[in-house]
C-alpha cells in the first residue's frame, strides 16, 4: 500500500511538471485495467501498471496559437482521483 502511495504522488508531481511545461499528459494507472504485458504481446493479466503518466511531445506552432496569457497551474488534489466502481475498493 506505502509503495502505491508513492506511486501515485509521483505521477501527481510529474503531471503538474508536465503541465507546467506545456506538455500534454494524461494519467493511466489499475483503475484503468492498463495491462503494460498484453499491450506488447505478452500473456495478458501479468504486467498491470499501478500508477504511470503518459506524456505527449512539445506542442508546435502549429499546434497552438500564439497567446501571451498563461494559464495557472492547479496542483491535483485528491478529489480528483476517480473513484473504484462500488465494491472494487482498494483495501488495506
Amino acid at each position: 500500500r506505502g509503495s502505491h502511495l508513492v506511486a501515485g504522488y509521483a505521477v501527481g508531481a510529474a503531471q503538474v511538471h508536465a503541465t507546467a511545461l506545456g506538455l500534454r499528459s494524461r494519467p493511466i494507472g489499475s483503475w484503468q485495467q492498463a495491462d503494460l504485458g498484453a499491450a506488447f504481446g505478452d500473456t495478458p493479466g501479468r504486467d498491470w501498471i499501478v500508477h504511470g503518466l503518459a506524456l505527449g511531445a512539445p506542442p508546435t506552432a502549429a499546434d497552438s496559437p500564439v497567446t501571451t496569457e498563461t494559464t495557472p497551474v492547479t496542483p491535483p488534489t485528491a478529489s480528483a482521483a476517480p473513484a473504484a466502481p462500488s465494491g472494487e475498493e482498494e483495501r488495506p
